[in-house]
């Protein structure tokens, strides 16, 4: 059995509800047909965020809808669905967050 590897990397500013870039999504040109990813590792720096996986919008401040990512934590998503519908939030305005993904494929 062949193991992931690492394809596209992609840094997020979630000021407003921020998904992985659809682009990256799916692998194209040398490689023959539709691939979906299989698992995106995603890390937290200089603030915390909030997220879904449901392909809603989380939403930061006093409203509080999401699960709460802290700086360092690491959040891996497994499956084509959730890593599609992952979206993120400042868990407060203008907190500077930045969210890294790396996304993998088969």
């Amino acid at each position: 059995m062949a193991e992931d590897r690492a394809v596209y990397y992609e840094t997020i500013s979630p000021t407003v509800s921020t998904g992985i870039t659809t682009a990256n999504l799916s692998l194209s040109g040398a490689h023959p047909g539709r691939v979906n990813p299989t698992r995106a590792r995603i890390t937290v720096e200089v603030a915390s965020v909030y997220y879904l996986l449901n392909g809603e919008d989380p939403v930061g401040d006093a409203t509080k809808k999401g699960h709460l990512l802290d700086v360092g934590d690491v959040l891996v998503i497994e499956g084509y669905r959730d890593i599609k519908n992952f979206r993120c939030i400042e868990a407060v305005s203008a907190n500077g967050a930045m969210v890294k993904a790396t996304i993998y494929f088969p």
